[in-house]
């Protein structure tokens, strides 16, 4: 299955779920969209980063967040233009990288910029290096358009 939304798609094979959606944070902060997926049926979650859907995943599952921040953050230091598919590792993943540390769990950040956008991908994963690699084939399959609209540059110095 293909989720595609606001110039962001990736194929998610069966047994996966996915949903995109925009925060729905008053002014002035900036909302962009935040899309998640996950090896197991997803409970409801609006949080950008799914701690909840994070508590609900079991020791051999796995879930990502990819969240989107303002534009004009890309090709700053933290959000340095990459390429995807982001190549990640199961040593990488780590317990203390987790919003909640589990038993079983390791997570992993990766900040990046791609076709001019700033994202951050937040990673968990069980133990199983079966799903591991399944995790990859997904990541591998994430597909970023340029952003439709314009916004003002960023107030400070550049």
């Amino acid at each position: 299955m293909i989720l595609a939304k606001d110039g962001i798609s990736v194929d998610l094979p069966a047994g996966w779920e996915g949903r995109t959606f925009v925060p729905a944070v008053p002014p002035p902060a900036l909302n962009f969209p935040v899309l998640h997926a996950a090896s197991f049926a997803m409970v409801p979650d609006d949080s950008s980063f799914a701690g909840r859907l994070a508590a609900a995943m079991g020791p051999r599952d796995a879930m990502f967040s990819l969240v989107e921040y303002d534009p004009r953050l890309a090709g700053d230091a933290l959000f340095r233009e990459g390429s995807l598919p982001i190549a990640l590792s199961p040593n990488e993943m780590h317990s203390m990288a987790m919003q909640v540390p589990r038993p079983g769990q390791g997570a992993v950040q990766r900040f990046f910029a791609a076709a001019g956008r700033a994202f951050c991908l937040y990673v968990i994963a069980g133990d199983s290096r079966a799903r591991f690699a399944e995790l990859e084939q997904i990541l591998g399959s994430i597909r970023i358009e340029p952003l439709a609209r314009t916004l003002p540059p960023r107030d400070g110095p550049e």
